[in-house]
């Protein structure tokens, strides 16, 4: 067990048990199933994220309503792989650097 702690998080679904998980991999069938805020999972640049703890928190939250949607699928087109950060873009009408957000703003923890 104390090796499995010393291993990269990379991977693995954050949460209380995390240091009881022991896989490393889910396959796009596996995230699809947690697709309802009450178990919502999500996947991006090659990692598992749980967010149900952030559904719960923001509940009812314009902001979440944009995760709510895409829960259990991949966001990492909503990334820059290079950054990590969300991707931007030039807005057509004012010339400025923007973050491009193709649901509408969200959360950004």
């Amino acid at each position: 067990a104390g090796s499995a702690r010393a291993m990269p998080r990379r991977g693995l679904v954050e949460g209380p048990d995390l240091e009881f998980f022991q896989r490393r991999y889910f396959t796009p069938a596996e995230v699809a199933q947690h697709n309802v805020p009450e178990d919502l999972w999500v996947s991006y640049l090659g990692s598992v994220y749980d967010l149900t703890p952030l559904a719960r928190k923001y509940k009812g939250d314009l902001l979440l309503k944009p995760i709510i949607e895409v829960a259990g699928q991949d966001i990492s087109h909503w990334f820059d792989a290079k950054t990590r950060d969300i991707r931007k873009h030039v807005d057509p009408l004012t010339g400025t650097l923007r973050y491009r957000t193709p649901r509408g703003r969200f959360l950004h923890v």
